[in-house]
């Protein structure tokens, strides 16, 4: 449990340096409340298709972090 993330983003970019916010958690909990828990986190808003995305912890309880799994699902738009 203190390795838990208590505020993270997930993050999307299509040039790999400069990356834009699409999720942000920023409660100071942990959202998860037993071991081996799934919980599926909704955008507010559909984003736009990047090329890369990212997963930024924030803030542990302690002084590590770790998460098992992350998972992205969406309906995927060709480029042109």
């Amino acid at each position: 449990p203190t390795r838990d993330p208590r505020n993270f983003r997930v993050q999307g970019s299509n040039d790999g340096v400069t990356y834009t916010d699409l999720y942000v958690r920023s409660s100071g909990t942990a959202p998860w409340n037993q071991r081996n828990q799934v919980l599926k986190f909704t955008l507010a808003q559909p984003a736009p298709p990047y090329l890369h995305l990212r997963w930024v912890s924030l803030d542990t309880s302690g002084s590590l972090h770790q998460l098992n799994e992350v998972e992205y699902f969406g309906t995927v738009v060709p480029l042109l």
